[in-house]
Protein backbone atom coordinates (compact mmCIF):
# COMPACT_ATOMS: atom_id res chain seq x y z
CA UNK A 1 0.00 0.00 0.00
CA UNK A 2 1.84 3.79 -1.03
CA UNK A 3 0.33 6.11 1.09
CA UNK A 4 0.68 10.06 0.18
CA UNK A 5 2.90 11.90 2.06
CA UNK A 6 1.88 13.98 4.67
CA UNK A 7 2.33 17.83 4.27
CA UNK A 8 4.03 19.92 6.71
CA UNK A 9 3.82 23.83 5.83
CA UNK A 10 5.91 26.18 8.36
CA UNK A 11 5.73 29.95 8.20
CA UNK A 12 5.67 32.86 10.52
CA UNK A 13 1.64 33.94 10.99
CA UNK A 14 -0.73 33.88 14.19
CA UNK A 15 -3.22 31.55 15.64
CA UNK A 16 -5.26 32.53 12.80
CA UNK A 17 -3.21 32.26 9.89
CA UNK A 18 -2.43 29.02 10.93
CA UNK A 19 -5.97 27.79 10.82
CA UNK A 20 -6.29 29.56 7.55
CA UNK A 21 -3.55 27.96 5.91
CA UNK A 22 -4.59 24.42 7.79
CA UNK A 23 -7.81 24.79 5.28
CA UNK A 24 -5.92 25.56 2.50
CA UNK A 25 -3.34 22.60 3.05
CA UNK A 26 -6.44 20.29 3.37
CA UNK A 27 -8.41 21.68 0.11
CA UNK A 28 -5.37 21.29 -1.25
CA UNK A 29 -5.08 17.72 -0.05
CA UNK A 30 -8.82 17.12 -0.97
CA UNK A 31 -9.10 18.87 -4.10
CA UNK A 32 -11.72 21.15 -3.54
CA UNK A 33 -11.67 25.09 -2.78
CA UNK A 34 -11.63 25.76 1.20
CA UNK A 35 -15.00 27.18 1.79
CA UNK A 36 -16.16 23.50 0.93
CA UNK A 37 -14.47 22.38 3.41
CA UNK A 38 -17.08 21.57 6.89
CA UNK A 39 -14.95 22.16 9.68
CA UNK A 40 -15.83 21.18 13.58
CA UNK A 41 -14.72 20.65 16.43
CA UNK A 42 -14.63 16.79 18.44
CA UNK A 43 -15.87 17.03 22.06
CA UNK A 44 -12.57 17.73 23.86
CA UNK A 45 -12.31 20.96 21.75
CA UNK A 46 -10.23 19.16 18.80
CA UNK A 47 -11.09 20.69 14.95
CA UNK A 48 -11.47 18.43 12.09
CA UNK A 49 -12.64 18.06 8.66
CA UNK A 50 -15.90 16.18 8.08
CA UNK A 51 -15.04 13.49 5.39
CA UNK A 52 -10.99 15.24 5.36
CA UNK A 53 -8.10 14.28 6.17
CA UNK A 54 -6.35 14.17 10.12
CA UNK A 55 -4.44 17.34 10.09
CA UNK A 56 -2.72 19.03 13.19
CA UNK A 57 -1.71 22.67 14.06
CA UNK A 58 1.08 24.49 16.27
CA UNK A 59 2.42 27.72 16.93
CA UNK A 60 4.83 29.44 18.93
CA UNK A 61 6.27 33.09 18.94
CA UNK A 62 5.33 34.05 15.42
CA UNK A 63 5.99 30.45 13.63
CA UNK A 64 3.03 28.38 12.67
CA UNK A 65 3.11 24.73 11.94
CA UNK A 66 0.39 23.04 10.10
CA UNK A 67 0.51 19.29 9.11
CA UNK A 68 -1.80 17.28 7.03
CA UNK A 69 -1.78 13.26 6.30
CA UNK A 70 -3.42 10.99 4.28
CA UNK A 71 -5.08 9.08 6.91
CA UNK A 72 -4.24 7.92 10.88
CA UNK A 73 -2.91 10.19 13.38
CA UNK A 74 -0.57 13.23 12.98
CA UNK A 75 1.07 15.44 15.60
CA UNK A 76 2.39 18.61 14.92
CA UNK A 77 4.53 20.80 16.84
CA UNK A 78 6.61 24.23 17.07
CA UNK A 79 8.54 25.72 19.62
CA UNK A 80 10.87 28.97 19.35
CA UNK A 81 13.81 28.31 21.11
CA UNK A 82 13.57 28.87 25.07
CA UNK A 83 15.41 28.16 28.27
CA UNK A 84 15.62 25.04 29.88
CA UNK A 85 12.89 24.31 32.86
CA UNK A 86 15.44 21.42 34.44
CA UNK A 87 11.94 20.02 36.74
CA UNK A 88 10.72 19.53 33.31
CA UNK A 89 13.32 18.10 31.71
CA UNK A 90 14.23 15.77 34.26
CA UNK A 91 11.02 14.09 34.24
CA UNK A 92 10.62 14.02 30.82
CA UNK A 93 13.63 13.17 29.38
CA UNK A 94 15.39 11.77 32.28
CA UNK A 95 17.94 14.73 32.68
CA UNK A 96 17.97 18.60 33.34
CA UNK A 97 21.73 18.81 32.01
CA UNK A 98 20.07 20.07 28.26
CA UNK A 99 21.19 23.52 26.49
CA UNK A 100 18.18 25.55 25.66
CA UNK A 101 18.28 24.38 21.88
CA UNK A 102 18.15 20.47 22.88
CA UNK A 103 15.46 20.74 25.16
CA UNK A 104 13.76 22.70 22.55
CA UNK A 105 14.27 20.21 19.67
CA UNK A 106 13.35 17.53 22.34
CA UNK A 107 10.10 19.04 23.60
CA UNK A 108 8.93 19.57 20.13
CA UNK A 109 9.28 16.01 19.36
CA UNK A 110 7.67 15.06 22.41
CA UNK A 111 4.71 17.29 22.34
CA UNK A 112 4.07 16.26 18.30
CA UNK A 113 3.88 12.45 19.45
CA UNK A 114 1.81 13.31 22.37
CA UNK A 115 -0.43 15.68 19.85
CA UNK A 116 -0.66 11.94 17.51
CA UNK A 117 -1.43 10.00 20.41
CA UNK A 118 -4.08 12.27 21.61
CA UNK A 119 -3.93 11.41 25.53
CA UNK A 120 -2.45 15.05 26.29
CA UNK A 121 1.08 16.34 27.80
CA UNK A 122 0.09 14.35 31.03
CA UNK A 123 1.27 10.91 29.25
CA UNK A 124 5.11 12.78 28.81
CA UNK A 125 4.68 14.57 32.64
CA UNK A 126 3.34 10.51 33.94
CA UNK A 127 5.73 8.23 32.20
CA UNK A 128 8.51 10.52 30.05
CA UNK A 129 9.56 10.50 26.60
CA UNK A 130 13.21 8.51 26.87
CA UNK A 131 16.20 9.14 25.19
CA UNK A 132 15.75 11.04 22.20
CA UNK A 133 19.71 10.92 19.95
CA UNK A 134 20.75 13.28 17.28
CA UNK A 135 18.94 11.96 14.37
CA UNK A 136 16.49 13.84 12.40
CA UNK A 137 13.78 10.61 12.51
CA UNK A 138 12.44 8.49 15.24
CA UNK A 139 10.06 6.21 16.30
CA UNK A 140 8.19 6.60 19.50
CA UNK A 141 5.53 3.96 20.72
CA UNK A 142 3.21 3.53 17.33
CA UNK A 143 4.29 7.06 16.31
CA UNK A 144 7.51 7.63 13.38
CA UNK A 145 8.75 11.13 14.01
CA UNK A 146 10.80 13.50 11.69
CA UNK A 147 12.32 17.08 13.00
CA UNK A 148 14.01 19.93 12.02
CA UNK A 149 14.51 23.62 12.54
CA UNK A 150 14.02 27.16 11.15
CA UNK A 151 15.11 30.28 12.49
CA UNK A 152 14.97 30.35 16.25
CA UNK A 153 12.56 27.35 16.23
CA UNK A 154 12.32 23.62 16.22
CA UNK A 155 9.52 21.47 14.45
CA UNK A 156 8.91 18.19 14.26
CA UNK A 157 5.58 16.11 13.28
CA UNK A 158 4.24 12.47 14.08
CA UNK A 159 2.72 10.23 12.30
CA UNK A 160 0.67 6.64 12.99
CA UNK A 161 3.69 3.97 12.13
CA UNK A 162 1.00 2.27 10.26
CA UNK A 163 0.46 5.57 7.34
CA UNK A 164 4.49 7.38 8.29
CA UNK A 165 5.79 8.45 5.00
CA UNK A 166 8.29 10.89 5.12
CA UNK A 167 6.56 14.37 5.10
CA UNK A 168 6.64 16.78 2.21
CA UNK A 169 7.88 20.12 4.32
CA UNK A 170 7.34 23.32 2.66
CA UNK A 171 8.66 26.63 4.48
CA UNK A 172 7.63 29.84 3.57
Amino acid sequence: MVTEAPLVALTRGSALSAKELAARLIAERMGCPPDELRLEESADGKPYVVDGPPFNVSHSGDWVAVAVAAGGAVGVDIECVRPVKPRVARRVFGTAELMPDEFTRRWAIAEACVKADGRGIGLLLDHGFGPIGEEQTGTWRSYRWWSGRVEGAYWAVALSQETAVEPVVRLG
